[in-house]
């Protein structure tokens, strides 16, 4: 236990702190706790080859020797920016999409707070509410399947890897929010369109295996964006297309197959990478 006569002790002994080897507080013993500046040594901060004093107040250093700790010291600058690039990137390389939404809605006014939690609430809200059954049956005969999907995609680290094979998903952001989302990769492009209102536009760009998206604008009308880009196909959708129909599409894919299994395999391949 520490008394006012210890501190007047320590005080003066020069001591600025008293560090007791235990201290015992309701039955619970904290033992002493080792100091974060403990292990913390001045040429693990500061590189020596940095020491301006050292490299010039000696006059025997040559001119040689400045160059090579100028370029030690260019090297060490580049390193260092290229880590910083890392962690800016860092930042931006899991759920995307979900973030750039929120922030997107946030400054529309759609969203009370920039903070995943909320859409999810509101999200989930949606999705679990009874009276909109009829709507989510509209995409799947087992609206309980559709609804467990959908909480489970919501809860995921990266919805990212997801959201592509799963347009129900876009859709009810889209019912929720009474807005129409435009995604674009390269010169392709996926339309979700719920209503007559806004379109939200994201970027999708390839980073090495990284997917990014990125919110770009709202847009009362989108003609000219799509005036030459390429809607996106899925087979399942191809499928179901006629053979006057496919070879329609094989314009836009430039294209020049004339069977319907080596048109729908072509669009495949280009597609498959969106």
């Amino acid at each position: 236990m520490i008394t006012l006569e210890n501190i007047q002790k320590k005080l003066y002994q020069n001591k600025i702190f008293v560090t007791p080897p235990n201290v015992e507080i309701n039955n619970i013993i904290y033992h002493e706790n080792e100091s974060i500046f403990s292990n913390i040594l001045m040429k693990n901060i500061l590189h020596n080859k940095f020491n301006k004093s050292s490299n010039y107040s000696s006059s025997n250093y040559s001119s040689s020797n400045n160059s090579s700790n100028y370029s030690s010291s260019n090297k060490f600058l580049k390193n260092n920016k290229i880590e910083s690039k890392v962690k800016v990137y860092s930042k931006y390389k899991k759920n995307t999409f979900i973030l750039e939404l929120v922030e997107c809605l946030y400054e529309r006014a759609l969203l009370d707070n920039p903070c995943i939690r909320e859409f999810k609430e509101k999200f989930l809200s949606f999705v679990n509410d009874p009276n909109n059954l009829q709507y989510l049956k509209t995409y799947s005969r087992s609206h309980k399947k559709l609804q467990s999907k959908l909480n489970n995609l919501i809860n995921y680290d990266n919805t990212d890897d997801y959201i592509k094979d799963f347009p129900e998903f876009m859709k009810i952001i889209c019912r929720l929010f009474n807005c129409n989302i435009l995604i674009i990769s390269d010169n392709i492009y996926k339309l979700y369109r719920e209503n007559d209102n806004i379109y939200l536009v994201f970027y999708r760009h390839q980073i090495k295996e990284k997917k990014i998206y990125k919110f770009d604008n709202d847009y009362n009308n989108i003609t000219e964006i799509l005036q030459y880009k390429i809607k996106y196909y899925n087979e399942k959708e191809l499928n179901k297309l006629k053979i006057n129909e496919l070879k329609s599409i094989t314009r836009d894919f430039r294209l020049i197959q004339s069977k319907k299994s080596d048109i729908i395999n072509e669009i495949n391949k280009i597609c498959c990478n969106f």
